[in-house]
Formats: structure tokens, sequence, C-alpha cells
């Protein structure tokens, strides 16, 4: 996947941030010092809010990558690029971080 993790990596959700669905959109809302960063709202597509849900803190990144492929028309290659995607994009913002 990426330099700095493997198929064996596990993620959980940072506890700054909350996810909310609001008028139908799945919003990532950052909480700093108990109060919000509306600037940094991340709003996420299907597969964003699909692969957020996965991030548990126990499901290695191999195995969001199958659950992927079970739910989503799309090959090995898309879902390991589209994840690796989105997982640097989360780790920039600090909205995830390893076990």
């Amino acid at each position: 996947m990426n330099q700095n993790w493997n198929d064996q990596t596990v993620y959980r959700k940072s506890s700054d941030v909350v996810a909310r669905k609001i008028a139908g959109e799945y919003l990532l809302v950052p909480i700093k010092n108990r109060v919000v960063d509306m600037q940094q709202l991340y709003s996420l597509n299907e597969l964003g809010e699909y692969v957020w849900s996965s991030i548990d803190g126990e499901q290695n990144i191999s195995q969001i990558v199958a659950k992927i492929l079970e739910d989503f028309d799309i090959t090995e290659t898309e879902a390991r690029k589209d994840l690796n995607d989105f997982l640097k994009d989360l780790i920039a913002r600090n909205l995830i971080e390893t076990i």
C-alpha cells in the first residue's frame, strides 16, 4: 500500500473527530478543545463512508480491501488505490491513527 503501512496495519478513528450524516451527506467533523473546526469539515462519498465505518481498531487493511471487493464492483487494484489515497488523506488530517 504505502511506505507507512502494510496489509496487516490496523487503524482506529481519532477521538478528536465525530461523524454525522446531515441532509444525506456523511461528514467528518474535527473537534479540538471541544470546539468544532468548521474549516476542516470532510465530506465522504459512498466508498469513503464504507471505509470509515470499517476503521474500527480491529480490521486490518487486508480485511478492509476484502470487504470492499465483496460489496463494490471494482477491481482489487482500484480498491487498493482508493483505500491508499483515502487513508493518506485521513492520516494527513489526523483523523485516524495506527494501533
